[in-house]
């Protein structure tokens, strides 16, 4: 042998650097999968009664949304300018950074007021503190949804037990929002026939 020294001795491995994207998909499919199972077979309430059996689908559609509802555009384009990237801070809201109160004031002139007032009264606040939180005003993807679902759709497909599966465009109409679930992007709708 002619190597003169140990391996205890030698450098460690390098690693590549991950690739975000990717891990990024991978954790998308994994959360959509179990959001599309639970709309398939939704859990079961205790009855007396015996419950009627469930019903066989062998087929679904996905709809995926490229653009966001005017609503989320109009709040992120408000927010923007308040963000302070040199304090990493919101000023609005004061030095704790927890003055909501300030925040809602400001708010409270049109279009807001009737998004926190209307249909969108239980998403409003809780959008702005995730926009607030994750500090992603143009909220760019790390990876192209419609593809990665259309590259993942046997798999889907298999794993939802569906013969046919399509995945369409969905394009937002503010009138549907009171009869079905609307899809946004990274949070698809599927209905299954």
């Amino acid at each position: 042998m002619s190597n003169t020294s140990t391996i205890l001795k030698g450098p460690w491995p390098v690693l590549k650097k991950s690739d975000e994207a990717v891990l990024a998909a991978g954790s998308y499919i994994d959360s959509q999968l179990r959001a599309f199972r639970l709309a398939k077979d939704p859990p079961k309430k205790k009855k007396k009664t015996p419950n009627a059996p469930a019903p066989v689908y062998t087929s679904a559609t996905i709809y995926c949304a490229s653009e966001y509802p005017t609503w989320q555009n109009d709040i992120c384009r408000e927010l923007k300018p308040l963000y302070d990237s040199k304090s990493d801070t919101f000023p609005i809201l004061g030095e704790a950074q927890n003055d909501y109160k300030a925040l809602m004031t400001h708010f409270s002139k049109e279009p807001f007021a009737s998004y926190a007032k209307g249909k969108y009264a239980k998403r409003f606040m809780p959008f702005i503190n995730l926009i607030i939180s994750s500090k992603s005003f143009d909220r760019a993807a790390l990876f192209n949804e419609r593809q990665v679902l259309e590259d993942n759709r046997d798999y889907l497909a298999a794993n939802l037990s569906l013969e046919k599966l399509a995945i369409v465009d969905y394009h937002y109409n503010p009138a549907e929002e009171d009869t079905t679930k609307v899809a946004e992007p990274f949070a698809p709708t599927i209905k299954f026939a």
